[in-house]
């Protein structure tokens, strides 16, 4: 009886989370040999920039201190790539004079970098908030594909919809054939074979034309039909747009990447 028992409390022992420095593998730890990775908030940065700022007046305020300011605001990373901005002319001690009132932590790092240099953007991803130039970023780019059905539909008009003959079908009382082998139902034209190919070319007109629009309106300088890094490419019923994570958020909304 007595080793069963013994056998019984060590196959249990073995079932239970390994607990080695002081932390089931379910929770959160900050030890560096936790086997639970801590969970990163996906939108902390974005409501970081988001937050309420009451005052800014700054006068001669450094744009590296700019940047102080900003991880002042809230537990994110912000991760200046100065090489690229010192590329563009936008140094450390560069000056920002600033003066705002209710405003967010968004604007007031957009009207600064702006100030400084119009090349200057930044990007807010999980929790890291990175400080770079338009042409760094746009040197990664991002693949999504973009069902566009909903903007293609239209309302087909109906040129062969069958005329009833309601005289005739009251004759016939109300039967199908009414009566003498004569369809109640009668087409005022046969169909065109050709109606499948003009809907096809109209299609590939129709998403040439929703292309161009995007090209003209979203970013002209940054397609490849111009010189630029982006591409798309109509295919079927959907868009296959090369892009920056910027340009996608002004195609579609808020892009998800890792």
């Amino acid at each position: 009886m007595m080793k069963h028992t013994l056998l019984a409390m060590l196959v249990l022992s073995l079932l239970v989370p390994v607990t080695g420095f002081g932390q089931t593998t379910t929770e959160t730890s900050s030890s560096p040999f936790s086997l639970a990775p801590t969970p990163v908030d996906e939108n902390l940065a974005i409501r970081v920039l988001r937050q309420p700022v009451e005052e800014v007046d700054w006068v001669d305020l450094p744009l590296s201190s700019v940047f102080i300011w900003l991880r002042d605001q809230g537990d994110v990373n912000v991760l200046v790539d100065w090489t690229a901005l010192q590329a563009s002319g936008a140094s450390e001690d560069a000056l920002v004079n600033l003066s705002l009132k209710d405003t967010t932590v968004g604007v007031v790092l957009r009207e600064a970098v702006e100030q400084v240099n119009d090349q200057v953007r930044y990007r807010a991803t999980k929790n890291n908030i990175r400080i770079s130039t338009k042409d760094k970023f746009n040197e990664k780019l991002h693949i999504r594909v973009y069902d566009v059905t909903d903007i293609l539909f239209r309302v087909p008009e109906f040129y062969d919809a069958p005329e009833i003959d309601l005289a005739q079908a009251q004759q016939s009382g109300g039967a199908s054939s009414g009566g003498s082998g004569q369809p109640v139902f009668e087409t005022t034209g046969g169909g065109d074979d050709d109606d499948e190919g003009n809907d096809d070319q109209e299609l590939l007109q129709r998403m040439e034309e929703l292309r161009t629009l995007i090209e003209l309106t979203i970013e002209p300088d940054f397609w490849d039909t111009v010189g630029g890094p982006g591409a798309i490419v109509p295919y079927n019923r959907v868009l296959v747009v090369r892009a920056s994570v910027e340009v996608h958020e002004e195609i579609a909304g808020f892009f998800a990447f890792e």
